[in-house]
């Protein structure tokens, strides 16, 4: 499955999956207020940390809340 992402072809827009692609990709960092759809930021603080992993689990991988090279395989 291909994930969306702001910039597929920019490595330091990896960050990105941290607000707006989690949201966009049904993995809500928060429903109101800053991280929620349309209120991201590229803070990658304690909310977006679950977010992801909420998206590391649903694809398999270990679910340590690092978006490292196993997670940026995946949504490549």
């Amino acid at each position: 499955k291909k994930y969306k992402t702001r910039r597929d072809d920019d490595i330091d827009g990896y960050i990105d999956l941290g607000g707006c692609d989690l949201n966009n990709n049904g993995f809500l960092v928060d429903t109101t207020g800053v991280g929620s759809p349309g209120n991201e930021s590229i803070y990658f603080g304690s909310l977006t940390q679950s977010a992801l992993i909420k998206f590391q689990q649903s694809v398999g991988l270990p679910a340590y809340g690092y978006f490292g090279p196993m997670t940026r395989a995946v949504i490549q």
